[in-house]
């Protein structure tokens, strides 16, 4: 049984890309509220929706990317792989007969 989980790479390259979108997303609402001179109160409750927003979009994008590798591995192996997850952790396995 081979287990699979999330490495480390995995992490850092979400991480790096959180950050690359938090302080881009922080930078265009500081200038946008500046501009608008909106309270401090507004502008913080739009960098936390824009962060949040953009964190949920790259986490659903990496989801999307590791299940279609799955399925593109499942397939190259003729459909004789399972893939279940279990305890948070994707496992393969060869197909019982």
């Amino acid at each position: 049984m081979l287990g699979y989980g999330t490495t480390t790479d995995d992490y850092s390259a979400t991480l790096s890309e959180i950050l690359a979108f938090a302080s881009i997303s922080l930078f265009l609402t500081f200038l946008i509220g500046a501009i608008l001179r909106l309270e401090s109160e507004i502008r913080a409750a739009l960098i936390l929706i824009s962060v949040l927003s953009g964190v949920l979009s790259i986490l659903s994008s990496k989801r999307e990317e590791e299940t279609r590798r799955r399925m593109e591995e499942m397939h190259k192996y003729g459909g004789s792989l399972e893939v279940y997850q279990k305890e948070g952790i994707w496992y393969v396995r060869k197909r019982r007969p």
